[in-house]
């Protein structure tokens, strides 16, 4: 195919802006920088904007920063975080659609 995962890292850490703050640490010792970052979660995106900060790297020039949740909170940091507003009811209903088409075509 197109062999993008060379230029995909992916770091695990629990739902904390503690830990999303270490693994950003971990993702700023690559030899080659990424210049995006996709956090699963608002209050994680604190935690790398608090790595990215303290290792002087520049929100948005140097390194991308999105997220998911889209939480007030957001409006407040500097830049404001790029974030996606979830709506889990739809993603629900479209899970469900998605089975049941899937199972009716088998």
């Amino acid at each position: 195919m197109h062999n993008f995962d060379q230029y995909c890292h992916i770091f695990t850490a629990n739902w904390s802006a503690d830990e999303a703050l270490e693994a950003t640490n971990q993702l700023l010792q690559l030899k080659d920088r990424p210049t995006a970052i996709v956090v699963a979660s608002d209050p994680m995106a604190l935690g790398v904007y608090k790595a990215l900060n303290d290792a002087n790297v520049n929100i948005p020039n140097d390194i991308s920063v999105a997220s998911f949740d889209d939480v007030e909170i957001n409006r407040f940091l500097t830049p404001t975080l790029s974030s996606i507003d979830m709506n889990t009811e739809e993603m629900g209903k479209a899970t469900i659609r998605f089975i049941c088409f899937r199972q009716l075509t088998y």
